[in-house]
């Protein structure tokens, strides 16, 4: 009996006039589209101590059938042999295996093999990501474009951030593992080579350290199935922060014989080491672009220039204190027509004002809207909020 790994492939390479390749204990066959290479699969006969797949009832409700797909044979070798072939073929062409999506099939060579398999085949693949909509705003979208144009001195650092980000939604652990580590050093050890000093730069920088703090209290709530990743954030700063230079030593070198060297078709590796970095960089990313963003300047600015564009929406607020005194107040927020982000913002400076107050009127009820009679939104028995 045989088992078949089938990979989808991203190529350039012809599949015309193709056929099945035989060599070592492997079968291998290409399939194609419009004539171009499309998917590679391997053929290997098992082993006689294989464990064939199975499936049975389930005993959770929510779950049809409960399966187990055995022991893959070679799966290993298999992989390890379409790395080198992909390795040769990328010198004369685009040919990329998706290692990550695969369809495992077995094929028996009588009936008594086939009537010992209970699955014949299954796959294995990803969804397609669909990402929730952003929280921010059009008029945080509009303050950041506003910004950029004085803001010239950080765009290498946010390349850096930018590149790191996409990496690891592409699981490219080790390429984003280079490009927040560069975010860093950049800002905190430029010019630095020697890893002692690195990590004392690194540790002498107050926003890496508070960032360290967001990175533990995240990724245990958030990430805690990564390998490894637990035993790393409970390393004290020092220890974790001389764990990632080592690690971009270890990575900036190469060898061949050395026992356990990492390898370039293997990022998971360093997954969890790429997820603290992503955290630690997202976080002082973050924090140094509001600061750019929401600088007074920037914020008076930022509001002369919606003005100027007539994109200044005004809202209306009334308030009635316990006495049964009427405060009008009108509130100007950026935006071209009232929504429901508009009046929460609305909200946030009416309480805002409020608390501000000497001595503080607490008010029995308030209204936001955007003309006479035309209420928006209606709060009673107010309370202060504490920051």
């Amino acid at each position: 009996m045989f088992v078949i790994y089938t990979y989808p492939v991203r190529s350039t390479l012809s599949a015309r006039d193709r056929w099945p390749i035989e060599v070592d204990k492997f079968r291998v066959e290409f399939g194609e589209n419009a004539g171009v290479i499309s998917s590679v699969s391997v053929a290997v006969r098992l082993d006689d101590d294989v464990a064939l797949p199975t499936i049975s009832p389930s005993t959770d409700s929510r779950v049809k059938l409960h399966i187990n797909v055995g022991k893959s044979a070679h799966n290993d070798e298999v992989t390890d042999f379409l790395m080198v072939a992909q390795g040769m073929l990328c010198l004369i062409g685009t040919f990329t295996i998706d290692f990550n999506k695969r369809q495992v099939a077995w094929e028996p060579e009588n009936d008594d093999e086939r009537a010992k398999l209970g699955l014949y085949s299954y796959s294995v693949s990803a969804d397609d990501v669909v990402e929730d909509q952003s929280p921010f705003t059009f008029d945080f979208v509009a303050r950041t474009v506003f910004t950029a144009a004085s803001s010239g001195h950080y765009e290498v650092p946010l390349t850096f951030l930018r590149r790191g980000l996409q990496d690891m939604k592409n699981d490219r652990f080790i390429d984003a593992f280079y490009d927040f580590f560069f975010f860093l050093e950049t800002q905190f050890a430029a010019g630095y080579s020697n890893p002692t000093v690195v990590a004392e730069k690194l540790m002498g920088a107050s926003s890496v350290k508070k960032a360290l703090q967001v990175a533990r209290e995240n990724l245990s709530r958030h990430r805690a199935h990564v390998p490894k990743l637990l035993s790393l954030l409970a390393l004290g700063d020092a220890e974790l922060i001389a764990h990632l230079v080592d690690t971009r030593g270890t990575l900036h070198h190469h060898a061949l014989r050395r026992p356990g060297i990492w390898h370039p078709e293997k990022p998971e590796r360093f997954e969890a080491e790429a997820e603290i970095l992503q955290s630690i960089a997202h976080s002082i990313g973050l924090e140094e672009a509001m600061s750019l963003i929401y600088s007074p300047e920037q914020d008076a600015a930022f509001m002369g220039n919606v003005r100027k564009a007539d994109a200044m929406f005004k809202l209306e607020a009334n308030i009635t204190t316990h006495a049964g005194t009427v405060r009008h107040l009108n509130i100007n927020i950026p935006g071209k027509r009232p929504h429901y982000d508009m009046v929460l913002r609305a909200d946030d400076e009416i309480r805002n004002l409020i608390e501000a107050q000497r001595p503080v009127v607490f008010p029995a009820r308030y209204t936001i809207g955007v003309a006479p009679n035309v209420i928006c939104a209606s709060y009673e028995c107010f309370l202060p909020v504490k920051k």
